[in-house]
């Protein structure tokens, strides 16, 4: 049985961002990657819009603030030690509606407090002369955004370091013996002294296995679908364009993403996802379904957002309503426009009592760290929440 000084149980970008914050901080370290997949960033890494975030969403001093200003300035200074392709391009949040324009002075007050200097309030003209068919009572303006491939970004990180590898391999059983981590997989059972759990969509169920205490909340998968435009459509717009979010909800809305393959996409919508990796209506696990529906912090999501739920569930079957969400930001967009594009899974975390934990959240057990709350901007924070838990597994903070 091998032995190693960390073991870390999922390759997306967050657990390869911890892997270089540990073998950079401490080198004489064994480090065993675990991934169930045949490769790295497979799910949430692999399947998000691409967009490298500025912090304007967050509140100061919150967790998703700090990892999200520092993350971006490490994941960019990567991204060119390394020659990973990445974007600058300009985004605006577009108010389509006379009582989202104070929300907006809100956010620029939001994203001064973190730091941001290229953002502005731009006028309804301003915006039609930046972005002829994208229609606003006004916006802010950020010129200084990017988008990457987070996939990209993540196989470089695993090239770049000098990891021990399993892949093909899911955990199927984890115990704590003798002061050290036994982790048995499909295919090898391992031994380390210290543990990192950043298996995402599954970070709960590996927490629950190992832990004595009793943590009432569980991880509620929700899909997010997107639309590709076609070519002739995607000439269209060069930026980021988001709406406003509504604050009295969890998710930022349909938004229109240029990518880094050349397209176009608009989405997410948020749906209850079938299964944990349920990318599809039709992919259903049952037993996985059966505990959702059976916690009872789902049934007060249910019961605040049902009417936005049942919409969102509608706009999902329904091509017409989705472009209608569209449309509010590109009125100019018809059906013919846009094809049923890819699809992700937001791992969230939720109480029992239906609370929405809306920030990181980490545990620390028995030299394991869980990560048991990285939603977005987590691709985007990587390599500072990397140093976070490094530094908390070596008790250097």
């Amino acid at each position: 049985m091998e032995t190693f000084d960390v073991a870390i149980i999922g390759g997306g970008l967050v657990g390869l961002a911890t892997a270089k914050a540990l073998a950079t901080k401490h080198p004489e370290c064994s480090i065993a990657l675990i991934e169930k997949e045949e490769c790295v960033a497979t799910h949430q890494t692999g399947r998000n819009s691409g967009v490298i975030h500025s912090g304007i969403y967050y509140p100061p001093g919150s967790s998703k603030a700090t990892h999200c200003i520092q993350g971006r300035k490490e994941l960019l200074a990567f991204c060119q030690e390394h020659s990973v392709p990445v974007k600058q391009m300009s985004k605006y949040i577009v108010a389509s509606k006379k009582s989202e324009l104070p929300r907006l002075h809100a956010l620029l007050e939001r994203g001064k407090a973190n730091g941001l200097s290229h953002i502005c309030k731009i006028s309804s003209d301003e915006l039609k002369e930046r972005e002829p068919h994208i229609n606003g009572l006004g916006a802010l303006r950020n010129d200084d955004c990017y988008i990457v491939s987070f996939k990209e970004v993540a196989q470089t990180l695993l090239n770049t370091l000098q990891l021990h590898t399993f892949f093909n391999s899911p955990v199927h059983a984890l115990y704590h013996v003798d002061n050290r981590w036994i982790i048995e997989t499909k295919n090898h059972v391992l031994a380390a002294k210290k543990l990192v759990n950043a298996a995402g969509l599954y970070s709960d169920t590996i927490y629950k296995s190992v832990s004595s205490k009793k943590r009432e909340q569980k991880i509620i998968p929700f899909r997010g679908e997107y639309y590709t435009f076609r070519e002739e459509a995607a000439k269209k717009v060069s930026s980021l364009i988001y709406p406003v979010p509504d604050p009295s909800l969890p998710f930022l809305g349909v938004h229109i993403t240029p990518m880094m393959n050349g397209g176009v996409e608009a989405g997410p919508n948020a749906v209850l996802a079938g299964a944990r990796e349920g990318y599809s209506k039709m992919q259903i696990a049952p037993q996985e379904l059966l505990e959702t529906l059976s916690f009872p912090g789902f049934w007060k999501i249910a019961q605040k957002y049902f009417s936005v739920g049942a919409y969102e569930m509608y706009r999902s079957f329904s091509k017409k309503a989705f472009l209608q969400s569209v449309q509010t930001l590109m009125p100019s967009l018809t059906a013919d426009d846009i094809v049923p594009g890819g699809s992700g899974v937001r791992a969230q975390l939720v109480g029992k009592d239906g609370t929405l934990v809306q920030d990181f959240a980490l545990v620390h057990e028995k030299n394991a760290l869980h990560i048991l709350n990285a939603p977005s901007p987590a691709a985007t924070a990587s390599f500072s929440i990397g140093k976070h838990v490094a530094n908390i597994l070596f008790n250097d903070e």
